[in-house]
């Protein structure tokens, strides 16, 4: 007789054919920095709904306004980041806005099917726009955090972030446009 195999065995098949290579990439944890504003109560509700979607840990989230990093992260602006998050891959492309959440949204397993359509044209300038008119309202729109729930400055050296390698590669993408 035939035997059948388990539906997870199934999936988890194709898994068996992708290079280490390929495997240590995909695991890679904290690779991806997202940069915030973290006196936002929308930017860190928003943190907080995609670290529980976060499953395999790819995301370093940076508050922006952190004195402690920010002087070394030179490939975005302050003024830049105060119009919309970003996000420093680890190849250290700059996504920002609409396209950066694209980006978050299609690297975690709950959402990554529903991030799809958003790589269509039509879908990418309607989120786009739509991004734009939310963040520029934010600050209107919903009340800044009080003093006692903004985040305090970390003491972890930027360097001995994973995602630390993106960011060097950004910046020196910035100074070779400069």
């Amino acid at each position: 007789t035939l035997k059948t195999k388990a539906p997870y065995e199934v999936i988890l098949l194709p898994l068996f054919f992708i290079s280490a290579k390929l495997k240590s990439t995909m695991l890679q944890k904290r690779e991806h920095a997202i940069l915030y504003d973290g006196r936002c109560t929308l930017c860190t509700t928003s943190k907080r709904f995609v670290e529980t979607l976060d499953w395999l840990q790819r995301f370093e989230w940076i508050n922006f306004f952190d004195s402690a990093h920010m002087p070394n992260i030179t490939c975005i602006s302050a003024e830049e980041l105060d119009d919309g998050m970003a996000v420093i891959d680890s190849n250290g492309h700059i996504h920002r806005g609409f396209v950066a959440w694209r980006f978050i949204l299609a690297r975690t397993p709950l959402t990554f099917a529903s991030a799809l359509p958003l790589y269509l044209l039509p879908i990418k300038w309607l989120g786009s726009w739509l991004y734009g008119f939310i963040a520029r309202n934010r600050k209107i729109w919903f009340k800044p955090l009080e003093a006692c729930d903004v985040p305090t400055e970390t003491k972890v050296q930027l360097s001995d972030l994973a995602c630390f390698k993106g960011i060097e590669k950004a910046n020196g993408f910035a100074k070779a446009k400069a």
